[in-house]
């Protein structure tokens, strides 16, 4: 019954350490995902344009004796129009989206940060 008990808690302890890992991994790809769209967002009121970019290949952790964990940074933009005032408002959406291969359970993981700016 005590080894059922110490069994049970060492496969709970693995479980919450390998969402630990995935929970730290989504943060800092949130964070580097936030800051791009902060960075296109000024120079965007620099220079009255994204600066815009295909794909960016980022590193999300990096390992002393092993290969960093990277992932690739992709971003979308475009104009559209909401009428639901009844009065056109015209918007630019900016979306910057990062997808890794998870190393824990080798499946893919995204996030995806969105910004709208009003002209």
């Amino acid at each position: 019954m005590l080894l059922v008990s110490f069994l049970g808690l060492y496969i709970g302890i693995l479980y919450a350490e390998a969402q630990l890992v995935q929970n730290y991994h989504a943060r800092v790809a949130t964070l580097l995902a936030a800051g791009e769209v902060d960075w296109q967002m000024r120079f965007l009121k620099v220079r009255g344009r994204p600066d815009y970019f295909i794909d960016k290949e980022i590193i999300i952790e990096e390992y002393p004796e092993l290969e960093s964990l990277k992932g690739k940074m992709t971003m979308n933009v475009r104009e559209e129009t909401d009428m639901s005032t009844g009065e056109p408002i015209d918007f630019l959406i900016i979306e910057v989206k990062i997808r890794w291969l998870n190393p824990v359970d080798r499946k893919f993981r995204s996030i995806m940060v969105r910004e709208d700016y009003f002209r």
